[in-house]
């Protein structure tokens, strides 16, 4: 029966059109879903929050976090580095927030017309050979290590991290009557 079972799956993964794309874009879509929550979630007052002399305010690492998906984006897409220096000491939550959405939409749309095909494409960058793969592969990593540090910056202030606050309300007990 395991054996049935194991092959089936198989035959489903080899049956979809882009199974790779299929669950990068899933993976994107989930912490995009969590960074853009996060973003939302701080209050105003305190996206100059940092829980230490030493680190970064929470507004600069959505400000990193944008600027990052412009970067690899464009790696993904084979373009070149865009000027990001409009998206460095934006003025308020809102600037940041739209800074944050618009980098979201660019990638949404490289990865939207990316199949596995062409994301496995060996192409010329430069002086050397690379796959579209490979930066949206460190993009993915980034991306959920920019979670981390948003997550730790929300409990810092007493605030529940989009991800823990789905699964706490995934995991109520049902109310009794």
């Amino acid at each position: 029966m395991k054996v049935l079972c194991a092959l089936l799956i198989l035959a489903g993964v080899a049956c979809a059109e882009d199974p790779l794309m299929d669950n990068v874009r899933i993976r994107y879509e989930n912490v995009k879903l969590n960074l853009f929550e996060s973003a939302e979630l701080m209050p105003g007052r305190d996206y100059g929050f940092k829980p230490s002399a030493d680190q970064m305010p929470f507004g600069v690492w959505i400000e990193r976090c944008a600027r990052n998906l412009h970067r690899r984006c464009a790696a993904i897409d084979g373009k070149p580095e865009p000027d990001l220096d409009d998206l460095r000491n934006l003025p308020s939550k809102r600037a940041r927030v739209s800074a944050l959405a618009a980098a979201f939409q660019y990638c949404d749309s490289v990865l939207g017309k990316l199949g596995d095909r062409r994301a496995l494409r060996k192409r010329q960058n430069g002086e050397r050979t690379d796959y579209p793969v490979a930066p949206m592969l460190s993009l993915l990593g980034e991306l959920h290590t920019y979670y981390g540090y948003l997550a730790a910056y929300l409990r810092a202030k007493g605030l529940v991290p989009p991800s823990a606050a789905r699964a706490a309300a995934q995991k109520k007990p049902p109310s009794k009557r």
